[in-house]
């Protein structure tokens, strides 16, 4: 039996799974990944709101000091850069991408009659092309 790795995990290959059940588990993946490269996004954002929202009152307050308030002050723009060099938000664009085309072909395969060989073509053509529009790590693209 041959095996595969899909994302970091072992997966059989189409012998042991229908390319439904493949393709299933690929959607799912892309989901979650997007869903969570958005949540990470979000937090991240909220944070650097809430950090300025904070070091505007301390300064106004005097609340904190000097040196504390320097390091809030710091926060969202820190917060903010890891986040475009991270990508995430075009990164969770990229997996929903790939989600929403998987998904067309799943629904290609269970409903509409398609043929396996014909959609398989396409997942793999889809795979390449999606590969080369992957956001890669930094601030601008490197490909």
């Amino acid at each position: 039996m041959h095996i595969i790795k899909v994302w970091g995990r072992k997966m059989s290959n189409a012998n042991d799974k229908s390319l439904v059940e493949i393709i299933e588990t690929r959607r799912q993946s892309h989901n979650q990944h997007a869903r969570n490269n958005y949540k990470a996004s979000f937090i991240l954002y909220v944070v650097a709101i809430f950090a300025s929202f904070i070091a505007t009152l301390s300064v106004a307050t005097t609340l904190f000091s000097k040196e504390l308030l320097a390091v809030i002050t710091a926060i969202p723009g820190v917060v903010i850069l890891f986040n475009s060099v991270m990508r995430l938000d075009e990164k969770s664009k990229w997996h929903y991408k790939y989600f929403h085309s998987l998904d067309k072909y799943w629904h290609q395969l269970k409903f509409e009659g398609a043929k396996e060989s014909d959609v398989s073509k396409k997942i793999a053509d889809l795979s390449k092309t999606m590969q080369k529009e992957y956001p890669t790590f930094g601030m601008t693209s490197l490909q």
